[in-house]
């Protein structure tokens, strides 16, 4: 069962991580409660049509935490840096075991100053303890490969980005372009469905530094095709093979 969990972390970007704990702790503790004590359900569904057996209509249900999914934090906030990421992409560092992370968490927990809690992050990349760690020792959950990113931002505000700055730099050359552009996003516009709702992309000449993720993803997806067109692209070209 999927569950959309969003912490506000909002404040001192210094205290981030204990403001992360603080909105995890009572998640964390219902979490551990539906494992270890579940809760009695009433199940009225027919059961022959679940299973061949005849299942029981109360019984106790209890729940695990399979994935944890969260943003990449430096492309919406621009508070981190991944430095050198082309070259990290080519040449990955060694994947940490849960066991390393584990073991880097308690070295961490130990330090008694900031320099020497310091030291300890810069060589095993921990910053900070988590409360999901309570999961990882009460039924196995491993923070090393349940907890993952959520890659939909990183191509919305990386490709999307890119593709759309080029195209708009592409129809600058000309004034015609310009306002072939300009067509072509009031042409998406005018004929995007009633019940959108959202963000949606305007005027990418003096408004594109305010674009969010939701912009790109629907200029690249629903204006594109209709700006191309009034620009005269065909296939071949590499904006269009690309866009298109």
């Amino acid at each position: 069962m999927p569950v959309l969990f969003i912490p506000n972390t909002k404040g001192d970007p210094s205290n981030k991580s204990e403001a992360l704990n603080a909105c995890l702790r009572p998640l964390m503790a219902e979490l551990i409660n539906l494992f270890v004590n579940g809760v009695d359900v009433v199940y009225n569904y027919p059961s022959e049509l679940i299973d061949n057996r005849d299942l029981p209509r109360r019984f106790k249900l209890r729940a695990m935490l399979v994935l944890f999914t969260g943003d990449h934090p430096a492309q919406c906030k621009g508070v981190v840096v991944y430095d050198c990421n082309r070259r990290q992409y080519r040449h990955p560092a060694a994947r940490k075991t849960v066991t390393e992370l584990r073991q880097a968490v308690l070295e961490l927990n130990a330090c008694t100053t900031s320099a020497a809690r310091k030291k300890v992050s810069q060589r095993t990349g921990v910053v900070a303890d988590s409360n999901v760690w309570k999961l990882y020792d009460l039924y196995g959950f491993n923070p090393s490969l349940d907890l993952t990113y959520d890659a939909m931002h990183v191509l919305a505000l990386s490709m999307f980005k890119k593709y759309t700055e080029l195209l708009k730099k592409d129809s600058e050359r000309t004034s015609a372009g310009r306002d072939a552009l300009i067509a072509g996003l009031a042409e998406a516009t005018k004929k995007k469905p009633r019940f959108f709702r959202g963000r949606w992309p305007k005027d990418p000449f003096n408004r594109l530094g305010y674009f969010k993720a939701e912009e790109y993803s629907n200029f690249v997806l629903y204006c594109v095709p209709h700006i191309l067109y009034e620009m005269g692209y065909k296939p071949g070209s590499v904006l269009y093979d690309l866009g298109g």
